[in-house]
């Protein structure tokens, strides 16, 4: 792993990139015992700590891919509208520790 910091955490579900960033400028993550700058790359032999937490463990471990098929039933949304009452697709979906969900968009020829 040689990566940029900010894209390592957001990877293994610790912030969004930005949020991340944010975090950097305001001091909040250690790489090796020094405050992180924007743009860092890391390695696996990095320790890595946020909020005085460390991560080196967590950010450091094989990420497995996993994919889930999921039909979504006539009448659940794609996405929720105010006053909508209707289910959104993902409320049947296990909440994830790490990782996302992504919709994946197909269409039927006939």
């Amino acid at each position: 792993m040689d990566d940029r910091l900010h894209k390592v955490l957001a990877q293994h579900g610790l912030g969004s990139r930005r949020q991340v960033e944010e975090w950097i400028r305001a001091g909040r993550i250690h790489v090796n015992g020094r405050p992180a700058t924007i743009g860092q790359r890391v390695r696996t032999s990095d320790r890595i700590v946020v909020d005085g937490r460390d991560v080196t463990r967590r950010v450091g471990s094989a990420q497995r891919l996993r994919v889930v098929v999921y039909h979504r039933p006539g009448g659940d949304l794609q996405r929720g509208q105010a006053g909508d009452r209707r289910s959104p697709v993902h409320a049947p979906l296990a909440t994830l520790l790490a990782g996302r969900w992504l919709p994946i968009h197909t269409v039927a020829f006939t």
